[in-house]
C-alpha cells in the first residue's frame, strides 16, 4: 500500500476517542479565542501584522528599518480598541460601551494601507510556514476588516489545537499500549490545560510548533515501539523541518532527534538495513525541505535565514535594568540555564531576584494570562502546588512499581529527554541573550509547551500510581479537575477584560 494510503487508512482506523479529545481540543481553543479581546495574546499584534503582509504581498515581511512595523489599518484598530493601555494595566478594560464599540466600528470601516508594513519586530525573523498556512483564513475571511479576519485566523488556529491533542492521544497509545483509559486521560488533560488554550486561542506560531512537536514525539515513539521503518523515518524528518519551519524555538530539539534516530539504529537488532533506510528517509524529509527555503529565503526573499539569536530577535533596546552584563560567555550561560529551572548551586552566581522554577514555570503553566499581566491569586498557586505534589508523589511511586520495565525502554526515555534538554536549555541561553540585548524578561510557560507529551505521560503515570483498579477512576478525576481549572481560568479572563 503506498504510504500516503496507507496513512489515510491509519487515521481512520483511529479510536473515536481520538477523534473526540481532538474536537475538544479545537472547541476549548475556539471557547478561548472568541473569549479573548484581539491582541491580547502575547506578541499576537506582530504575529497579525506577518500574516497581514504576507497575504497582501505574498512573501514574508522584509524587515526593512524604512517601513513601519505594523500597517496602518493595525494601528488605527489597535488605537480604537486601546490595545496599549490595556496591556499590563489589568484595571483597564476591553471596548465595552456602544460609544466605545461605535467608534471602533466607525475607524475600522475606514479604508486604510493594509500592506505598508514589513518593518523589524519580534516575528519577522521568524520562517513563514505558520503565517503562510494562517493568510488562507485572512484571504477566505468574508469581512474584509482586520478585526473580522483576526476571528476567522484564530478558528484556523484552532486546528492545530486539535492536532496537538490528536498527536498526544497517539504518542500515549504507544508509550501505554496495554491501557487505552490512558490515552484519552492524557489528551483530554492537554486539551483542557489553560495556559495552553489560551494560547491556541490567538494568532501565534507556537500553535503549529504545539502541533508539530507532539507529532514528533509520537514519530519517535513509534520508531521505539513499532521500529524505524521508511515510513517512521520520513514522519520524524517531516517533523524536523515543518517545526523549524514553523519557528526557530524548535532548532533547540534538533540534538535530542539527532540522538533518537542513532538510539533506534542501535536498537534495530536483525532490522538494521531497514532501520538505514528509515534513518535516511528522516534526513531526506528533513533536510530537503530546509535546503529549498533558504535558498528560496535568501536568493528570492533576499532575507537572513538565522537571526543573531534564535529567540524572537526583538529589536526594541530596553533600559538595561533587567540585563545581566556578564552573561555573555558559556559559564555564566549555563548558569542562568540552571537556575531557570532548577535550584541554585552553592557556587553559582544568584543570576534571579526570584525563584524562576515556581515564579516563572509553575505559575505560568498553572495560569498567567494575556501579556502575563494577570492570574489568580497568591492562593490558588499554593493550592495547586499541593495537588501538583500530590500527583509526583503517586508518579514516583508508578515509576517505583514499574521500574524492572525501565532499563528495557532506556534507549526510548533518553530520546524524550534529550528532546526535552535540548529546548530548555535553548531558552535558557536565548532568554540570557534576550536580557542582555533589552534588559527585559524573556521566559515564558508557554515556550515548554512544545513538551506536552511528556507533560500528558506524566499525568498518565500519577494515575497509574493509584494501582491498576484505582488508576482509571483517578484518571477521570484529574480530567474533571483540568476541566474545572480551564472553566475558572476562562471566567477569570472575563473579568479581566469585560468585569
Amino acid at each position: 500500500m503506498p504510504p500516503l494510503k496507507g496513512g489515510l487508512a491509519g487515521l481512520m482506523a483511529l479510536p473515536r476517542a481520538a477523534w473526540l479529545c481532538a474536537a475538544i481540543g479545537a472547541l476549548t481553543a475556539i471557547t478561548w479565542g472568541l473569549l479573548i479581546p484581539p491582541f491580547q495574546v502575547a506578541d499576537e499584534t506582530v504575529h497579525t501584522s506577518y500574516v497581514q503582509y504576507l497575504a497582501e504581498h505574498g512573501r514574508p515581511p522584509p524587515g526593512d528599518r524604512s517601513r513601519p512595523s505594523l500597517s496602518d489599518e493595525q494601528v488605527v484598530t489597535m488605537k480604537w480598541l486601546r490595545t496599549a493601555e490595556i496591556v499590563g494595566n489589568p484595571r483597564n478594560r476591553s471596548v465595552m460601551t456602544d460609544l466605545e464599540q461605535a467608534r471602533l466600528t466607525i475607524a475600522t470601516q475606514r479604508r486604510l494601507a493594509r500592506g505598508n508594513a514589513g518593518g523589524p519586530n519580534e516575528a519577522t525573523s521568524q520562517p513563514p510556514l505558520y503565517y503562510a498556512l494562517e493568510a488562507i483564513p485572512y484571504r477566505l475571511s468574508p469581512s474584509r476588516r482586520l478585526l473580522d479576519r483576526i476571528v476567522v485566523m484564530r478558528l484556523g488556529s484552532a486546528l492545530f489545537a486539535a492536532g496537538t491533542v490528536l498527536f498526544v492521544y497517539l504518542f500515549l497509545r504507544e508509550v501505554f499500549p496495554r491501557r487505552a483509559w490512558a490515552w484519552t486521560v492524557g489528551a483530554l488533560s492537554v486539551a483542557f490545560q489553560p495556559t495552553f488554550g489560551y494560547v491556541a486561542g490567538g494568532v501565534t506560531p507556537d500553535n503549529l510548533l504545539f502541533c508539530v512537536s507532539a507529532g514528533l514525539f509520537f514519530a519517535v515513539a513509534r520508531a521505539f515501539r513499532r521500529g524505524l521503518t521508511p515510513g517512521v523515518g520520513a514522519a520524524i524528518g517531516a517533523a524536523t523541518s515543518i517545526g523549524i519551519l514553523s519557528k526557530l524555538t524548535f532548532v533547540g530539539m534538533l540534538p535530542g532527534v539527532f540522538l533518537a534516530l542513532a538510539l533506534a539504529l542501535s536498537a534495530s537488532g536483525p532490522h538494521q538495513n531497514m532501520a538505514r533506510r528509515g534513518a535516511l528517509a528522516a534526513a531526506v524529509t528533513a533536510v530537503v525541505p530546509l535546503t529549498l527555503y533558504i535558498a528560496v529565503n535568501g536568493l528570492l526573499w533576499h532575507r537572513a535565514v538565522f537571526p543573531a539569536a534564535l529567540h524572537s530577535g526583538a529589536v526594541a533596546a530596553g533600559d538595561g535594568s533587567g540585563g545581566i552584563t556578564r552573561g555573555s560567555n558559556l559559564t555564566y550561560g549555563l548558569s542562568y540555564t540552571w537556575q531557570l529551572y532548577l535550584p541554585r548551586l552553592p557556587f553559582m552566581v544568584d543570576l534571579f531576584a526570584y525563584f524562576p522554577p515556581y515564579e516563572t514555570w509553575w505559575k505560568g503553566f498553572i495560569g498567567r494570562f494575556g501579556w502575563l499581566d494577570f492570574g489568580f491569586p497568591l492562593m490558588v498557586y499554593k493550592l495547586a502546588l499541593g495537588v501538583g505534589i500530590a500527583l509526583a508523589g503517586l508518579g514516583i511511586r508508578a515509576v517505583a512499581r514499574y521500574r524492572r520495565r525501565v532499563p528495557g525502554r532506556w534507549r526510548e526515555i533518553a530520546a524524550y529527554g534529550a528532546i526535552a534538554l535540548g529546548l530548555m536549555v535553548e531558552i535558557g541561553f536565548a532568554g540570557l541573550d534576550y536580557r542582555n540585548s533589552t534588559g527585559y524578561i524573556f521566559e515564558q510557560a508557554r515556550y515548554l509547551l512544545p513538551l506536552l507529551p511528556l507533560y500528558a505521560a506524566a499525568i498518565v503515570l500519577s494515575a497509574y500510581g493509584a494501582g491498576d483498579r484505582r488508576a482509571p477512576l483517578v484518571g477521570a478525576v484529574i480530567v474533571i479537575g483540568a476541566m474545572a481549572h480551564d472553566i475558572f481560568s476562562q471566567l477569570l479572563t472575563i473579568s479581566r477584560y469585560y468585569g
